[in-house]
């Protein structure tokens, strides 16, 4: 729900401006769509939506909290992939805080730079 709402707040205008009296008319409007403006208008409700369910202060506060079984997961894993784990590994115990999957709290901490702003690069 919230990436739609995002949709509606951050393209409000270009909704508004399409006109449709018929499912015909929407398939014909969005097949002339092209991919890359669907995947930017995608991508922006995404980032919105994290945004808003996921805010960046309170994601800091729980990482922060967790910081330690962060580093001894880090530590204890000699693959080269050791943070991509443990980003894995802290979203999935996350993202139940938010009510949202683990792959958006993944992206809040990519998207953010969470991991280097907390030192753990």
């Amino acid at each position: 729900m919230a990436h739609e709402l995002s949709h509606y707040y951050l393209h409000k205008e270009q909704i508004l401006k399409a006109k449709f009296s018929s499912i015909e008319e929407w398939i014909d409007f969005r097949q002339n769509i092209p991919e890359e403006d669907i995947n930017w208008f995608e991508s922006q409700a995404d980032e919105f939506a994290g945004s808003l369910l996921v805010p960046k202060n309170v994601l800091i506060s729980l990482l922060e909290k967790e910081r330690s079984k962060i580093e001894k997961y880090i530590n204890s894993t000699d693959c080269e992939e050791s943070h991509e784990h443990a980003i894995n590994a802290v979203s999935l115990l996350l993202c139940g805080k938010f009510e949202v999957s683990h792959k958006v709290i993944e992206t809040r901490i990519r998207k953010e730079k969470l991991w280097h702003e907390l030192g753990f690069i």
